[in-house]
């Protein structure tokens, strides 16, 4: 619960002077409901945070918050980066497969192969996503609720083709 004396936040289980300078024990917080309006004491209903990722936040005395969004290209350009190196640490399980195609004319299993390309499909498909937000609204969206996101393969999901044939 989020009390206010006098527009100042008061913290339940924390002692507290009240402006004619009058100490009121930690536990305060016991008193009925009267006690505490005509103390001056007056609940209010917490404010939901906003989310840090998309808003610059600083607390009010008050239990509320300010809130400014931020840049929309910026968080667009932050998140198309954060995906790329996703993409980039999901493939370096991999890229010695690549190296040794390259270097001894090794084959890379298909699984391999279909893993990865997923993985850069998957990218891509993202940083479009971001890109095709037009407003800051629609990019909170897209953000939160991740359902028209790309999903991230895993190789241990992705089937070998000579598994499934049977023997």
């Amino acid at each position: 619960m989020t009390w206010l004396y006098n527009g100042r936040r008061i913290n339940e289980q924390s002692a507290w002077t009240d402006d004619n300078g009058t100490q009121h024990p930690a536990n305060w917080g016991l008193w009925s409901e009267e006690e505490k309006a005509a103390i001056g004491l007056v609940w209010i209903q917490p404010q939901q945070r906003p989310d840090e990722r998309f808003y610059h936040i600083s607390d009010n005395s008050d239990g509320t918050f300010h809130s400014i969004p931020k840049d929309l290209q910026k968080l667009k350009e932050d998140y198309v980066q954060r995906d790329k190196q996703t993409c980039g640490n999901m493939l370096k399980d991999t890229d010695w497969q690549v190296i040794a195609q390259v270097e001894r004319s090794r084959v890379i299993p298909d699984n391999v192969k279909q893993y990865r390309a997923g993985i850069i499909a998957a990218c891509n498909a993202r940083e479009n996503s971001y890109n095709s937000a037009t407003t800051f609204e629609d990019f909170v969206t897209l953000v939160s609720d991740h359902a028209n996101l790309a999903d991230w393969p895993r190789l241990d999901q992705v089937v070998q083709v000579d598994a499934q044939q049977p023997s």
